[in-house]
């Protein structure tokens, strides 16, 4: 949000984002809010511009909430901030769904395979 003296949210990966931009933190970085009933956030607080004077924060934020901003943008510093952010949630996601592979090894061999499968519940059985 803005309209104060410094512009404020308590999206993390905006602030990532805008600190990428050199929007600098306001005097306190940060307040962490405890609301009455006892829920908290973080509210991260900056300057109005970046340090050179060439970004607005506010402008930055509006383009950050914007669909397909960085679409249309694409070579614009803060679509690319914008694209490694969403690409490393991405990469998160595929890695949640993901079964792990194992390292097992057994005399001088070496297998790499995938936890429980096939060959995972053989090899547990060849060397019990």
């Amino acid at each position: 949000m803005a309209g104060f003296e410094y512009s404020f949210t308590r999206d993390t990966k905006l602030a990532a984002a805008l600190v990428s931009m050199g929007i600098e933190f306001h005097t306190q970085a940060f307040q962490y809010i405890e609301k009455e009933d006892g829920s908290r956030y973080c509210q991260w607080q900056f300057k109005t511009r970046s340090e050179d004077g060439r970004f607005s924060t506010k402008s930055l934020m509006d383009a950050w909430h914007e669909d397909g901003w960085h679409d249309k943008n694409s070579e614009h510093p803060f679509a690319y901030c914008i694209a490694a952010l969403r690409n490393r949630e991405f990469l998160l996601d595929i890695l949640k769904d993901q079964n792990p592979t194992l390292v097992i090894k057994h005399d001088d061999k070496t297998w790499y395979v995938p936890k429980n499968g096939d060959v995972h519940q053989q090899l547990k059985k060849a060397m019990a």
